[in-house]
């Protein structure tokens, strides 16, 4: 079992080739050869099949006196709605409310804490019904399927793996709700929660956007109680792309999220997290090659710190890019800064 920088687990045996980086190259190496340290590619995107566009709620309950599958609709009990739960946007941030904010009364009502104004009026023409401080829908089967696909209590929710086939609306909606319950948005992107499984799913939907996460076990000791939560981080470098994702409601946590990308894309903020590996002397030989080492030339200095960095074989990928652009370096070693 091999744990990766942003928490990412890996299994396989000693035997199992993993891919590594190697002079620009993406090679194979044994699972007995993996050590700390040794690099490892992820890609930045998953693909999209989008190949469930609905999914029956008459699945989820068995008819009796007070629920009737009918056709195009179920009633329960007093109330009427359709038997077919559409995965749209709305409908995908409704689960993703749930999974940050749900749960159920003893009668499978389903309720879900909302104070903010913007949700409650989402939630209001969604047909739930709003107080103070949550929001409650009466309908056993919609209760079910939330129940039964996404799970109850907080250490137990997960994203079933049907989720990530689903439109892309559907899939966006579902991120945008468990970032309006959950997440926090200030200097960095972060969501917690007690289930380590809900949040690896949640990490994956977001690498299907493009987005990067890390994911960290954390521990708290209150009273002489140790509890353990897991903490998501949007990596810096992505967080425009997950800006362009969500569809945040709350309005300052919509603000917040602007007011970071405005940071980041001004180049007040440091990324030093997407960084390009291995890439053999391919920076001093270009640094040579554009007469940066020239010892009456402007260049000593930078090619000083592309010496560096070669030396160290890890570099931000911002910096690599800005060098194969001023040294006019083409072919593989300007596709490797620039690959997903």
């Amino acid at each position: 079992r091999i744990t990766l920088e942003n928490g990412t687990e890996l299994v396989g045996t000693e035997d199992h080739s993993f891919l590594t980086v190697q002079d620009l190259q993406i090679v194979p190496v044994r699972g007995e050869n993996v050590e700390e340290g040794t690099w490892m590619p992820l890609s930045r995107s998953l693909p999209e099949p989008e190949t469930r566009t609905e999914v029956d709620l008459g699945e989820y309950v068995t008819e009796s006196n007070t629920l009737d599958i009918r056709e195009g609709e179920i009633r329960s009990a007093s109330r009427v709605e359709d038997r077919y739960f559409e995965l749209g946007a709305e409908e995908g941030r409704i689960v993703g409310l749930y999974l940050a904010e749900g749960s159920f009364d003893a009668k499978m009502t389903i309720q879900l804490s909302a104070t903010d104004e913007r949700i409650k009026e989402f939630l209001d023409g969604a047909g739930f019904n709003v107080y103070d401080r949550f929001c409650t829908l009466g309908f056993e089967p919609l209760a079910e399927f939330l129940a039964t696909e996404f799970g109850r209590g907080a250490a137990d929710k997960r994203v079933p793996n049907w989720v990530f086939e689903a439109p892309v609306p559907f899939r966006a909606g579902l991120l945008s709700g468990c970032f309006d319950g959950d997440g926090t948005i200030g200097g960095s992107v972060t969501a917690t929660s007690k289930s380590r499984e809900l949040l690896d799913g949640v990490a994956e939907l977001l690498r299907q956007f493009g987005v990067s996460a890390s994911l960290e076990d954390k521990y708290t000791t209150q009273n002489d109680e140790t509890r353990e939560y897991t903490r998501l981080r949007v990596d810096a470098f992505s967080i425009p792309t997950f800006a362009g994702t969500v569809d945040l409601l709350i309005d300052d946590k919509h603000e917040a999220l602007g007011a970071l990308v405005a940071s980041l894309e001004s180049g007040e903020s440091y990324n030093a997290k997407d960084m390009v590996p291995n890439f053999g002397d391919v920076l001093n030989r270009a640094a040579s090659d554009g007469g940066w080492n020239d010892r009456d030339g402007d260049g000593r200095s930078r090619a000083a710190a592309l010496h560096d960095h070669t030396r160290k074989q890890k570099v931000g990928r911002e910096t690599y890019n800005r060098a194969m652009e001023a040294l006019d370096v083409g072919g593989r070693a300007r596709r490797f800064g620039r690959s997903d």
